[in-house]
């Protein structure tokens, strides 16, 4: 699970993200999809922390990968969905991912070019017991890192 690879990360065993990437690779070696099983481990292990709680969802996803499968792994838990892009060139088109987040059960949605205003916007739409969950490219990682250093 995540959780045990986070004391690892805080005593500085990974140096950045590829590393532990990495490592999750090699403690489940059964993900064939990597985009889908992260997006399905990131979902299980969310909801072990925080059960029978919904999510605003913030998401970019890479032209080159599954959109479909990857919406799929999250839609469960998904109240609505503000779809984005981090990188012209590496990111899909956040128009043509609203009919696969729709076909995956995401019926509230929201598509804003601008990742920083896709936050801000998704902030506004948190219910009560809500998480925000932000997720997505390693493009899309770069650009929210400064502004969640911030928050």
């Amino acid at each position: 699970r995540l959780e045990e690879l986070e004391p690892l990360e805080q005593e500085g065993q990974y140096g950045d993200a590829l590393d532990l990437v990495q490592k999750l690779a090699d403690e489940y070696p059964g993900m064939r999809d990597w985009p889908s099983d992260l997006e399905r481990l990131e979902r299980e292990t969310l909801q072990e922390i925080w059960p029978e709680r919904t999510w605003v969802l913030v998401v970019c996803i890479s032209r080159d990968k599954d959109g479909a499968s990857i919406l799929s792994q999250l839609a469960p838990l998904t109240r609505v969905a503000v779809i984005t892009r981090a990188e012209r060139m590496s990111s899909a088109d956040p128009e043509s991912l609203v009919p696969l987040a729709r076909a995956a059960g995401i019926q509230q949605l929201d598509v804003c070019s601008d990742p920083h205003s896709a936050f801000t916007q998704a902030q506004g739409l948190l219910g009560a017991e809500e998480m925000l969950v932000l997720t997505g490219s390693i493009y899309f990682a770069g650009e929210m890192r400064p502004l969640l250093m911030l928050e």
